[in-house]
């Protein structure tokens, strides 16, 4: 679970994204992790997943407190400017 892949797995497996990704391209979700041990790739995985999540409840927050533009009767249009001349 601590140990590092070996270097022949390690390449076995980036060939084998960049050919199955052509067809599965979800594996290149996953491809960063291929020379990380368990652990490691568990961490990073998490650390990815909790990143998401706190830019998600960042946007969502921002939507809820942020109130619409307030707009007066008149809009200034350039067009309205020519004609006031």
């Amino acid at each position: 679970m601590t140990r590092t892949p070996c270097q022949n797995a390690i390449e076995l497996l980036n060939r084998v994204v960049s050919i199955q990704s052509v067809h599965w391209p979800v594996v290149r979700r996953w491809a960063h992790l291929i020379d990380s041990n368990f652990i490691d790739a568990q961490r990073k995985e998490k650390e990815e997943c909790e990143t998401v999540n706190a830019l998600a409840s960042l946007t969502v927050r921002q939507s809820l407190n942020s109130s619409p533009p307030e707009t007066s009767g008149h809009v200034e249009e350039p067009m309205d400017e020519d004609n006031d001349k």
